[in-house]
């Protein structure tokens, strides 16, 4: 639950920065004090840079905002595939979920249940779990 709120005050501290800095190069383009052509439409690439981080990366943190308050998690059960190199990600069947660089780490190949926010697929929980076969009795 911390670093989902860590998360999410990041995310809104990043955007708002993109926000300030479009501001400013606007507010520079409307005084008339851009001196190169090309700095005319760096208000239109932070605007679009900032569009485009809110729906990739701060969007689905906030939508789950309902979810994690109120302990709803979706489960998921599967096998490791990947861990990626900064510890911040795991690949669960082709799928993947983040997680916080701190947690326990599974093992590649290792057999696990998750617990993870809907939208923004940050593992809350996890957990190994057992194998389970299912024989065809006749």
């Amino acid at each position: 639950m911390k670093y989902f709120i860590f998360c999410l005050i990041m995310h809104i501290l990043v955007m708002l920065v993109f926000i300030v800095v479009t501001l400013l190069f606007s507010e520079r383009n409307r005084k008339r004090k851009t001196k190169h052509g090309f700095m005319f439409f760096a208000p239109v690439f932070f605007a679009v840079i900032t569009i485009a981080y809110a729906i990739i990366f701060a969007m689905p943190v906030l939508m789950d905002i309902k979810n994690v308050s109120s302990g709803k998690y979706q489960s998921y059960t599967g096998y490791v595939e990947e861990i990626g190199q900064t510890k911040t990600c795991v690949t669960i069947d082709g799928t993947k979920y983040r997680i916080n660089p701190t947690a326990p780490m599974p093992e590649i190949g290792e057999y696990v249940k998750i617990r993870y926010a809907g939208s923004s697929k940050l593992i809350m929980e996890m957990e190994a779990a057992q194998e389970t076969t299912f024989e065809l009795v006749e």
